[in-house]
């Protein structure tokens, strides 16, 4: 697959184009997989997953939680597996 046009990405993650210009622009997402951890719940690992990305990456436009689990010794550790899917700059793909 050579590239992608916006008006054939789903929303709400790419976005529907509002301008017939804006056709011809090609995005290109990448996706990471995290896992985030708690003492409190599956949700707050998510969370800190999230938060995590958030301090380096740019342009994120879902994340998907993959699984949720119990770990330790007292099964006292939430975790998240999650996909975080974010826009890649055109400038970083040149």
């Amino acid at each position: 697959m050579r590239g992608v046009t916006r008006r054939h990405l789903a929303d709400p993650v790419y976005g529907s184009p509002t301008d017939p210009e804006e056709e011809d622009h090609v995005a290109v997402v990448k996706i990471i997989e995290l896992v985030g951890s708690s003492k409190t719940s599956t949700d707050d690992a998510a969370k800190q997953a999230l938060t995590e990305a958030q301090s380096s990456l740019r342009n994120i436009r879902a994340v998907d939680i993959v699984s949720t689990g119990i770990r330790g010794e007292n099964l006292d550790e939430y975790r998240a597996h999650v996909r975080v899917a974010f826009i890649v700059d055109t400038a970083e793909v040149d």
